[in-house]
């Protein structure tokens, strides 16, 4: 039996929140008509009611987004969200 209740126990819960994102025309990823993949860690997050509320959690997106896009002196529109399974498989053979 467990002796902590439950804000003792979200207490000791460290989320983190990772976001993939397909990224064309950047520089970086050899200008235009080229594609590169890029994530972004939100860690630390102790309020959970955050992950659960579809405004913020976009609004968090949207941020990281638009981070992403200054940070690579793109458009924002140059910038897509995408799943990690397609992170994973665009970005599959970077590792070698």
């Amino acid at each position: 039996m467990c002796d902590y209740t439950a804000q003792e126990v979200i207490s000791k819960v460290d989320v983190g929140l990772k976001l993939y994102f397909e990224v064309w025309d950047a520089a970086i990823f050899h200008g235009p008509g080229n594609v590169g993949y890029t994530s972004v860690v939100n860690d630390h997050i102790r309020d959970f009611s955050y992950l659960a509320d579809q405004s913020r959690l976009t609004e968090m997106v949207e941020e990281s987004r638009r981070g992403i896009a200054e940070f690579l002196k793109v458009p924002p529109e140059k910038v897509r969200l995408i799943t990690r399974e397609e992170f994973e498989a665009e970005t599959e053979d970077d590792e070698d």
